[in-house]
């Protein structure tokens, strides 16, 4: 499997921009979702101007110009947005298996019980390559040059 980083340094080289996906929510007009070059602690409203703390979503890559604005699906230039729905994160396997067993980041290499879930579902699920590397184990290169047109 391909790691993030080589993946985002191959896709950056084929144009492409990386981009920090943030939610943030203004009292007045609702809740944004956004694409930046930066996740800023605070972000102002497109329609008010008024900072608002935001959430962090997810690393990403992009073609389109930043900042993106989006809205149901669409993408829509910063002072034509409606407020959207926040966007539901769901955890990985890996992450949701780490919490049932109360560890932190720092706890993930030194826990037996989740390096053994590891070893046992490493080829089905995700496990960050930092770890596997860290206990040894063979990471897997996934072949993505069909992935992007």
């Amino acid at each position: 499997m391909q790691s993030w980083a080589s993946l985002r340094r191959d896709l950056v080289a084929q144009g492409f921009q990386s981009a920090s996906f943030v939610a943030f929510t203004c009292r007045e007009h609702g809740t944004f979702r956004a694409g930046l070059t930066e996740p800023p602690s605070r972000y102002p409203c497109p329609a008010c101007n008024q900072p608002s703390r935001t959430r962090y979503l997810a690393p990403g890559i992009t073609r389109r110009p930043l900042p993106i604005i989006e809205q149901s699906n669409q993408f829509v230039a910063p002072r034509q947005i409606r407020p959207v729905r926040a966007l539901r994160i769901k955890m990985s396997a890996f992450e949701r298996r780490a919490r049932r067993l109360k560890l932190t980041e720092a706890d993930y290499a030194h826990s037996t019980k989740l390096r053994a879930w590891a070893e046992a579902n490493r080829r089905d699920h995700y496990v960050p390559d930092a770890l596997l590397l860290k206990w040894g184990m063979e990471v897997y290169e996934c072949d993505v040059s069909n992935a992007i047109p």
